[in-house]
């Protein structure tokens, strides 16, 4: 997995919110404040993409506090630029579940441009299609968290002439 300046999904780094790819913020992983920033960006192939953490996610309060933290930060981007990326591994599969991932989709609607999940049971994967087809983006379950980014980057806009130099 490329990333920009080194930083991987299991480095103690991530890209400032902002995305300025010129800034990379150091944190310490095993932190209180650490382990409540579930959501974060990343770089994979240059792309910019936001990584929501749900993993090992036991109790709706801190579901619902990291679906908060995402969608404020989804919403601070222009319309249909946002590459987003959830892991659910180890969270309990539920109505409740379903009925966030719903309400944050909509809420996100007009600034998510594509959408990988990775740690969603295979019996649970049909409830993908209806939150898809509800949104109109594109949205994919993957096995691996490397063919989710992969998969992320070949969705991402075109970059224009002048920015390619």
């Amino acid at each position: 997995m490329e990333a920009l300046k080194g930083t991987t999904l299991s480095s103690p780094q991530y890209i400032h919110p902002r995305g300025d790819p010129g800034v990379v913020v150091t944190r310490d992983p095993h932190s209180l404040a650490s382990r409540m920033e579930r959501a974060r960006y990343l770089a994979h192939r240059g792309k910019r993409i936001l990584y929501v953490d749900y993993s090992g996610i036991r109790t709706v309060e801190e579901l619902e506090g990291a679906a908060r933290q995402a969608t404020s930060m989804v919403q601070a981007e222009p319309p249909n630029s946002v590459l987003a990326l959830l892991d659910l591994n180890g969270v309990p599969f539920g109505l409740r579940l379903v009925r966030m991932l719903g309400e944050a989709a909509a809420a996100n609607v007009d600034f998510v441009r594509a959408r990988a999940v990775v740690g969603l049971p295979e019996t649970e994967r049909p409830t993908l299609g209806a939150v898809a087809d509800f949104t109109g983006r594109p949205l994919e379950a993957f096995q691996s968290t490397e063919a989710a980014l992969d998969w992320l980057v070949s969705h991402a806009p075109e970059e224009p002439e002048s920015d390619r130099r």
